[in-house]
């Protein structure tokens, strides 16, 4: 497998950075990959908060759960939340993870590049 398709596959299923780390570009690799980390932790943390808002509403008084109204404040917190940090994290997030994945592709390309140059001088 070659360096471009070895990268790219990397940051574009494992994480955001994990392609130029396998391709010795520390620096970016770390970058992308706080990056990500960091709109992951996040998102994670608004959907706890959420869902723990969520249960909080679910009246359990009886043991039965109406569903219609789980419906409806499971649909009013997501409605609540739809410019929130979490909807910004996400768009960042899919642009990191795109341009890492294009990114870890130039640099394995490059990198093909210069070896089959290499190869070729020898």
């Amino acid at each position: 497998m070659n360096k471009a398709t070895k990268g790219a596959l990397l940051s574009g299923l494992v994480l955001p950075g994990a392609g130029q780390m396998a391709l010795k570009h520390y620096l970016r690799g770390g970058v992308l990959l706080l990056a990500s980390l960091a709109c992951l932790v996040l998102l994670v943390e608004q959907a706890t908060e959420q869902a723990t808002a969520i249960m909080a509403k679910i009246d359990l008084g009886n043991g039965a759960i109406d569903p219609v109204a789980l419906l409806q404040t499971v649909n009013q917190g997501g409605a609540d939340s739809s410019g929130s940090l979490a909807g910004i994290a996400s768009w960042i997030l899919l642009l990191i993870w795109l341009g890492g994945t294009v990114d870890a592709y130039l640099l394995g390309r490059k990198e093909d590049l210069r070896d089959k140059v290499a190869r070729q001088g020898r």
